[in-house]
């Protein structure tokens, strides 16, 4: 067996200029949205309230939408990339992947630090097999700091989902999710770096 060369997790640190781009890029994608740009038939359809300690969340606000571009900056970064191959497009949605890098389309699901999950939202269900994308990885993290969990294939994630039901306290039912502290993530990205 190969030695592992990329082992995670792996600790990123996004510079101050970085995280503003993030925060720049999540107010004119909330901007699109409410002035009727392409995106708003998107996140209409993602406006997700959902349960976290009891407590409604929505993933239409710029501190989510900045960290979610900043998990994907932490995950270019990590496969040793610049932010710059990212899409900065608030018109459009993504095509289902984030970044491409060792042949892999790669969708990143980033979450808060205390979280532990990897989900895939309940809205999009219906949508899984047509998105465009081989693997997830998953990153938590806020701001600046970012931790980055592994990786699992869309198949394996598929094949192996859990589907939170009524009284699952954290998630609303319905939604598919693994946990990222399980077995099923891969813990190391040697399959992305050339």
């Amino acid at each position: 067996m190969n030695r592992i060369m990329h082992p995670c997790p792996i600790q990123i640190r996004l510079t101050p200029e970085e995280v503003a781009k993030c925060h720049q890029y999540a107010e004119a994608f909330l901007l699109s949205r409410a002035n009727g740009g392409a995106n708003r038939r998107i996140s209409d359809s993602m406006k997700y309230i959902g349960k976290w300690k009891g407590r409604d969340f929505d993933i239409m606000t710029v501190q989510a939408q900045r960290d979610a571009k900043a998990g994907e900056c932490a995950v270019a970064k990590a496969l040793r990339m610049p932010i710059t191959v990212l899409s900065w497009d608030v018109n459009g949605p993504d095509n289902g992947a984030d970044l491409t890098a060792g042949g892999y389309r790669i969708d990143v699901k980033a979450v808060s630090p205390n979280k532990r999950f990897l989900l895939w939202p309940l809205p999009k269900n219906e949508m899984f097999e047509g998105k465009a994308f081989d693997a997830f990885i998953s990153t938590r993290g806020e701001g600046m700091l970012w931790k980055i969990d592994g990786c699992i294939s869309k198949k394996k994630f598929f094949n192996n989902k859990q589907i939170a039901g009524p009284d699952h306290t954290k998630l609303e039912p319905g939604t598919w999710y693994i946990d990222i502290g399980g077995p099923l993530i891969t813990r190391h990205l040697d399959y992305f770096i050339d």
